[in-house]
């Protein structure tokens, strides 16, 4: 192996180490959040007060239901081979009336905000003035981010041009915090492997320099 593969070798591993660590390093500030226990009680915020970074705790009791979904597909030589959801879009309301997004990946929760929707569809609609109140919920924990343009204009065609007034600019993302322990010290040694590499990479690209002269 010449000096410069080495140095590519070495300069590749770096660089996917170092993104690696950096993106798991980057939910370290959310976890030490959590384990302060700095978690806003979601029945008790008013609208247009979530700002993006906050973590919130509560129960969702009222959804409109999915209304977008996130798909990852692989192809083989341009030919789809699979797809799979990776995050489903639920519309809930919050306890001051307010709307908002809420994401999650976790099939367990699918089940139960479709449920939910069911329960509120038919709990709401003017022809079934029978039905049982919804009993259906979920309890969450989840990461306040601000709402990409591209889920804004999604939720602009559910719910017209007046959505403005009444929908959260922010949305819920789920949260799994049990797990960020694991995350925070596979994103370190990312880190820490990503600098032996950046530090190896450097090292094999001065010898080769010296040997090419």
């Amino acid at each position: 192996m010449t000096g410069m593969n080495k140095t590519k070798i070495f300069g590749t591993i770096a660089l996917v180490c170092l993104c690696l660590g950096g993106v798991l390093l980057s939910t370290f500030p959310q976890f030490l959040r959590y384990v302060k226990g700095d978690i806003r009680a979601f029945e008790e915020v008013a609208a247009g007060e979530l700002k993006a970074g906050e973590l919130v705790h509560g129960v969702i009791d009222i959804t409109d239901g999915c209304i977008a979904s996130n798909e990852e597909t692989k192809s083989t030589f341009g030919i789809e081979t699979s797809k799979r959801t990776t995050a489903l879009y639920y519309s809930i309301v919050g306890y001051d009336d307010q709307y908002m997004l809420y994401e999650t990946g976790n099939t367990e929760q699918y089940a139960t905000l479709d449920a939910l929707a069911d329960e509120c569809e038919r709990y709401y609609s003017d022809e079934n003035a029978d039905a049982e109140e919804p009993h259906s919920f979920l309890e969450f924990t989840a990461v306040v981010r601000n709402m990409p343009d591209d889920l804004s204009a999604i939720v602009q065609e559910c719910y017209g041009n007046d959505y403005v007034q009444y929908f959260e600019k922010v949305m819920l993302v789920s949260a799994n915090f049990k797990s960020y322990p694991v995350n925070i010290a596979i994103g370190a040694a990312g880190a820490v492997l990503g600098i032996v590499f950046l530090i190896l990479t450097i090292v094999s690209w001065r010898k080769s320099k010296q040997f090419s002269y």
